[in-house]
Order: structure tokens, then sequence, then C-alpha cells
């Protein structure tokens, strides 16, 4: 059942060859990251990030022309993979991609937390507590597909705001809601 579901975003699928960089992605990845950093800069929080770094990162961005920026993206490109005015990156890897390996529970075993107050790692949906669960980062189902605030990357870094992060959480109960109710909720620890 969890690996029928998982299936399509397994990362070690190779898919047929397509274009994965060019100048409209690589703009809205640009533009992705100001807005990123523009909420980075405006949270003040020195702490946790580097805030001189960010303001000077945000002026390059902001001031690199698109397609000096998409030339960036393309120099992690091999030769083979561009076409021959190097302005696309292709690639077989899955697009949808969210894992390289998972298991139930994983590094958040029994966070899952019924009604009852028991902790687990599967339940139907009606019997879990949504308060006292740990609020998972993504929800994935057939009907529903993946669901995510952002993409996650390696060292469990995410492409995510903090304003689309709460967002999805306060979603949760809606998404839920959507499932057949005799559906049966796994926690599980998907590796990226």
């Amino acid at each position: 059942m969890v690996a029928n579901v998982l299936a399509p975003y397994d990362e070690n699928i190779e898919v047929p060859r397509y274009v994965r960089m060019n100048l409209e992605v690589s703009e809205k990845k640009r533009l992705h990251e100001i807005e990123h950093i523009k909420e980075i800069l405006a949270s003040g929080d020195a702490e946790t990030y580097n805030i001189p770094y960010c303001k000077t990162e945000l002026e390059r961005l902001t001031n690199i022309k698109p397609e000096d920026y998409l030339a960036e993206r393309l120099k992690h490109y091999e030769d083979e993979d561009l076409n021959a005015d190097k302005t696309e990156g292709y690639s077989t890897y899955n697009p949808n991609s969210k894992w390289d390996w998972y298991s139930i529970g994983g590094r958040w075993d029994e966070k899952l937390v019924t009604k009852d107050g028991e902790q687990c790692n599967e339940c139907p949906i009606p019997d879990i507590d949504l308060e006292k669960s740990q609020k998972p980062y993504a929800i994935v189902s057939k009907k529903q597909g993946w669901i995510a605030p952002g993409d996650m990357g390696w060292w469990g870094m995410s492409s995510e705001t903090e304003a689309e992060n709460k967002s999805f959480k306060e979603r949760i109960p809606e998404l839920l809601a959507n499932e057949n109710p005799d559906m049966i909720i796994f926690n599980v620890d998907c590796h990226i």
C-alpha cells in the first residue's frame, strides 16, 4: 500500500530525456530565491541566517541578467546534456522525485497520536489527534498526489517560505478530510 503511493516519487526512476533547465525555469527559480531571501531579511533572524551574505546575494540576484543566471545553472550540466547553443539542459532524472529511500516511522517513529493517546505509525484517519501528532512535511495519497509546502533538499533544507509552511500546516485537516475516512494514515520517513 505505502510502496504504491510513494512509487511515482522515487528518485531512482529514470525517465525519458526532457528539458530540465531553460530560461523560463531558471527565471522562476531566481524570482523564488529573491522572495525567499526577502523573507529571511524581513525576519531579521541573525542567529539562523547570515544576514550580510543574504543582502549581498539579494543584490546579486536582483541585478543579474536572466541569461547570465541561466548560464550559471547550466555550468553544472555535462556537454552531452546541453543543446547546441547551451540554452537548455536535459535530464533523465525523475522530475517528481521526493525520496531515495524510506521507512515507516524511521527517524520520526510513533509521532502520530490517536484520539485515545496512543503513539503509533499508522491509524485510520478519523482516529488521529491532529493537535497532538507531529505535523508532517508532506501529505501523500493516490487521490491528491504529493502535497508539501515546498521542495525538500539535502540535510533537511527546504525551499518553502515561513508563510508557505504555515499555510500548509493549516491545510492539513482539510487535506485529510478530502480522503476516504476508512483510509489508514502512515507516518513515513522519506529520505532525499
